[in-house]
């Protein structure tokens, strides 16, 4: 999130008063680095931090930039995780991205249409997305009518399939499977309700390694 979004956020907020806002974690990089916490390794612990899934996993990894600089781990102690690690986004959205190039884009879109007034404003947002959702419905007949899903997707349950491979399930019950992948983790999956302990299923409504390891 950055001051340009400022009075499309203002606007939101009267409409979605309970909506959760994200930082870019691009942009806490940036002013990570220019609080002093320079390089590689970083840079590789923040992203790290910022792509846990779970609360332990979330724990660890801060535990772990502790121990490159304990100030490292503190910088953050006054930036909600919510709003900058997926261990702690709501599952509702199913959308766990990190970068704000998708506010940036809807944003250079709008800028006559957000300096309207509020009930204008909704309107010609309501118009534009009604528009761009059925231009995208138009280009997906037409580019992959025999596809049941858009390349990316398919691009991303193919990856996890392969590390599938590497898990090994076992069967508790009719929905329930425990688990086990290399390194000793386990995980627990339920068919039924589309979950796995690992939260990555829940997050972005795309099957896991381990829940296509069960399925």
């Amino acid at each position: 999130m950055s001051d340009k979004q400022k009075g499309l956020i203002r606007a939101c907020d009267l409409v979605f008063p309970n909506a959760a806002h994200r930082f870019c974690v691009k942009h806490m990089h940036a002013n990570f680095s220019s609080a002093g916490f320079k390089g590689e390794a970083f840079r590789k612990a923040l992203w790290t931090v910022a792509k846990a899934t779970t609360l332990a996993e979330f724990s660890s990894k801060i535990e772990e930039m502790a121990a490159i600089d304990i100030d490292a781990a503190r910088w953050f102690d006054d930036k909600p995780p919510t709003q900058w690690s997926r261990a702690f986004f709501s599952t509702y959205s199913k959308c766990d991205i990190l970068l704000n190039n998708l506010c940036e884009c809807f944003n250079s879109k709008i800028v006559d249409t957000r300096e309207k007034l509020i009930i204008k404003m909704m309107e010609l947002l309501r118009l534009y997305l009604m528009q761009r959702m059925q231009q995208n419905r138009d280009l997906v007949r037409s580019r992959w009518k025999d596809n049941a899903y858009c390349p990316r997707i398919v691009d991303r349950i193919q990856k996890r399939m392969e590390k599938a491979t590497q898990c090994f399930p076992f069967k508790s019950s009719d929905d329930l499977y425990e688990v086990s992948c290399p390194y000793g983790d386990h995980y627990a999956v339920n068919i039924k309700e589309q979950s796995c302990s690992c939260r990555r299923w829940e997050l972005t409504g795309i099957p896991c390694s381990h829940a296509i390891s069960a399925l």
